[in-house]
């Protein structure tokens, strides 16, 4: 092809026979520029001392290259010079398993009501609306079913449920419960706590309450343990004291009817003590785990005297615009040992 033509500037055999070019342009590094090309770039001369070469098509070889190229720079310019849009992150999704209880209560919550001596309700605070809605189907339909909180439900359903209660804009108001079964009920809500990002007891109030029993339950008597539990409550997080309260309510439901159950106190606390009570899992130890459990006992089954003297917490204490309560009534609510339940202001929708 080239033969009889000369080569400078170590130009080399195999490079110009993959991309057959004439020796008289290769001089013109203008033409390996890549983009689109204008004429100004496509009007390029050669020297006026180089003889026009003509190709084996009787078109000129220099004009037959220009254009070849200009094919070629087309194949790698893009065919739409527009700027690209900025890719724009779309807003998570306001969640409720795995996220902090002051966050997702914000947008997922129910009242709950205090009875005072003479049977009146009042709003005491809040709870995360999967909570108080397993909750109150619990105490209706699962009071008396044996280990309803050892037996585990269905994986599938309670996954379900988790998707319900973790799905804006409802977070499961209005849920038909006719496709689930109490033990799924029991699955979603452990899961809900176990996902939380720390114990509804805080981890900087652990030590405050295991001192309450000194590290040993017969050490202190009984009124002297309630009143600093009292006061420990007293001086939790809004958000978490609320909680803490439903749940050992909840706790204590079951542990009335644990000649039925099965659900001691013990086992209760078997299964709810690591979201109840812990510091950072990695530094519990199993005397640690006994003695939170110790703990745990002792508060469900003296449950009814921390609800004493307990005033309603305002909005701006607990919650800012909770507006949902749950479609029960409190006198459709089964009451056990406690006086703590889901309050109905009206129907959801």
């Amino acid at each position: 092809m080239l033969s009889g033509l000369s080569l400078s500037d170590n130009i080399s055999i195999i490079a110009v026979q993959a991309l057959p070019l004439y020796a008289i342009d290769i001089n013109n590094s203008q033409l390996y520029q890549f983009g689109q090309f204008d004429e100004s770039q496509e009007k390029l001369s050669a020297p006026d001392q180089l003889t026009q070469i003509t190709s084996l098509d009787g078109k000129s070889g220099r004009k037959s290259f220009r254009s070849r190229l200009v094919r070629i720079a087309a194949t790698f310019s893009p065919k739409d010079s527009k700027t690209p849009e900025p890719d724009v992150k779309e807003s998570p999704v306001p969640r409720v398993f795995g996220v902090a209880l002051q966050q997702s209560i914000i947008y997922a919550n129910v009242a709950i009501s205090l009875f005072d001596g003479e049977g009146q309700s009042y709003i005491y605070g809040y709870v995360p609306i999967v909570v108080a809605k397993c909750g109150v189907f619990l105490k209706e339909k699962g009071r008396e079913v044996e280990d309803i909180f050892y037996q585990s439900g269905s994986a599938k359903k309670i996954f379900e449920l988790e998707t319900i209660f973790d799905s804006p804009q409802r977070y499961g108001k209005g849920l038909d419960w006719s496709d689930y079964p109490v033990h799924d009920a029991a699955g979603v809500v452990l899961r809900y706590l176990k996902t939380m990002p720390e114990p509804v007891i805080p981890f900087d109030r652990y030590e405050p309450f295991i001192s309450c029993l000194g590290g040993d339950v017969d050490a202190k008597d009984t009124i002297t343990s309630i009143a600093e539990f009292q006061d420990c409550i007293i001086n939790l997080p809004a958000l978490h004291r609320h909680l803490l309260l439903y749940l050992l309510d909840l706790l204590a439901v079951f542990a009335s009817k644990s000649d039925t159950n099965r659900m001691t106190s013990s086992r209760l606390v078997a299964v709810f003590q690591p979201s109840l009570l812990s510091k950072e899992p990695q530094s519990m130890t199993a005397e640690d785990h006994e003695l939170a459990a110790s703990v745990m006992v002792f508060m469900v089954e003296n449950q009814d005297h921390f609800l004493i003297g307990l005033t309603g917490a305002s909005t701006a204490e607990g919650v800012n615009n909770a507006t949902e309560a749950s479609e029960d009534t409190p006198e459709n609510i089964p009451k056990g040992i406690g006086r703590l339940d889901s309050l109905a202001r009206r129907k959801s929708v």
